[in-house]
C-alpha cells in the first residue's frame, strides 16, 4: 500500500524502495511473501505519521519482519519518538525489525542519533564492504549497531528494469531482514 499517496498504487519513482524490496525477495525463498509498503511521496520525502501508519498496518497483517531502511537525523536533539510504542509492540509480539543504520554525514555521525536505529527493540545494520570490512566512507557506526552486512556496491533490482548498483546502509538492512525472514522458516 502506497502511505503517501493513500493508494495501492505502490510504483516506485526514485528506485529506493524497489532496491530494498526487491534485496529482500531476492534473498529469501519463495514461500516468503514481501509486503510492500511505501511511505516515501514522489518529492522523496516521508512524514512521520506516514511510517507509523504503515508499521501499525504491517503488524496488523501479520508481518513476522520489518525492514526499516529509513532514518531521521539529529533524533536525539529533536527528541524523536513518535514510533516507540509500535516498535515496543513488535518487540514483545517477537517481530523482527531491522533498520539501517544511516550514512555518515556531519549531521549524522552516529547510528546512535538515527531514529529508529537508536531504539533498543531493533536490529540495527551497518555496512561492509566486498571485502567484509567495515565501510566508514559513508556507513554510522556506534555501540547502536548490532549487525554488519553488505553494503557497498550492492546489486539491486532498477527502477527500468534489470540491475543497477547502489550503496548505503539501506542497502545492508534487507540481507539481515531476509536472514531473519528465512530463520523464521527454518
Amino acid at each position: 500500500y502506497d502511505f503517501a499517496d493513500n493508494t495501492a498504487d505502490v510504483t516506485d519513482v526514485n528506485g529506493h524502495g524497489t532496491a530494498t524490496a526487491g534485496l529482500v525477495a531476492d534473498l529469501t525463498p519463495d514461500e516468503v511473501d514481501v509486503m510492500v509498503l511505501r511511505v516515501y511521496g514522489d518529492d522523496n520525502l516521508s512524514k512521520p505519521s506516514r511510517v507509523l501508519t504503515a508499521l501499525e498496518y504491517a503488524l496488523e497483517n501479520g508481518a513476522t519482519v520489518v525492514n526499516m531502511s529509513i532514518g531521521w537525523p539529529n533524533a536525539i536533539e529533536k527528541g524523536y519518538s513518535f514510533l516507540n510504542s509500535v516498535l515496543a509492540q513488535a518487540y514483545a509480539a517477537g517481530v523482527v525489525v531491522v533498520a539501517a543504520a544511516g550514512n555518515l554525514s556531519r549531521s549524522n555521525p552516529t547510528a546512535k542519533d538515527v531514529y529508529p536505529a537508536n531504539q533498543a527493540q531493533v536490529l540495527t545494520v551497518s555496512a561492509v564492504d566486498r571485502s567484509r570490512t567495515f565501510d566508514d566512507t559513508y556507513s554510522a557506526s556506534g555501540a547502536s549497531v548490532d549487525l554488519c552486512a553488505p553494503g557497498t556496491g550492492v546489486a539491486v533490482a532498477a527502477l527500468s528494469g534489470g540491475m543497477t548498483v547502489r550503496s548505503g546502509t539501506s542497502f545492508a538492512a534487507p540481507h539481515v531482514a531476509a536472514a531473519a525472514a528465512c530463520v523464521q522458516l527454518a
